[in-house]
């Protein structure tokens, strides 16, 4: 693997703390140190050595959110899965529900606070829906349909206040 493409990639991991436009931008930054200071078709080691100029990758991401004013946001893909799961638990019959309180409870970033209300939730939509739908069909609508909603709305809710006040997203 070229030191390059091993440096994108550290990057890659560090760079979910920004926004899209501002990863962009450092990605471009690198891109263009690394075309300026080794020239086109450069050999490994001065490649190496502009990179090594940049600094490493986390310092890169953090110069940048200093820059914008960006609050990090500790979400990524893995973590905000259980939202939209429980969200569409109707459409996988339920397996959306149990996929994502798995993956909410082995989420390292969501706190266990919220881990717990969002499952209390989804249990909550059988009562909440039982005074209207008596028996099987109460029970069904209230774990598929209602209950995950809930836990999934609040999640989404929480992860507002998790991140503090809305990302630029310009």
């Amino acid at each position: 693997m070229s030191a390059l493409t091993a440096y994108l990639r550290e990057f890659d991991a560090c760079a979910h703390q920004l926004s899209q436009v501002s990863r962009l931008e450092v990605g471009s930054r690198i891109w263009t140190h690394c075309a300026e200071h080794a020239g086109p078709d450069a050999p490994e080691e001065r490649i190496a050595a502009a990179l090594a100029e940049l600094g490493p990758p986390a310092d890169l991401v953090r110069a940048e959110l200093e820059r914008t004013g960006e609050r990090p946001d500790p979400f990524r893909t893995r973590d905000l899965a259980p939202m939209h799961l429980l969200g569409t638990s109707l459409l996988t019959i339920g397996v959306g529900t149990v996929a994502g309180l798995v993956l909410l409870w082995l989420s390292r970033v969501w706190p266990v606070a919220h881990k717990a209300v969002a499952t209390a939730l989804v249990v909550a939509g059988v009562p909440a829906v039982l005074p209207f739908l008596g028996g099987a069909a109460g029970l069904v609508v209230g774990l598929l349909v209602v209950g995950p909603a809930l836990a999934g709305a609040y999640l989404a809710l929480a992860r507002r206040f998790l991140t503090g006040t809305v990302r630029n997203r310009s």
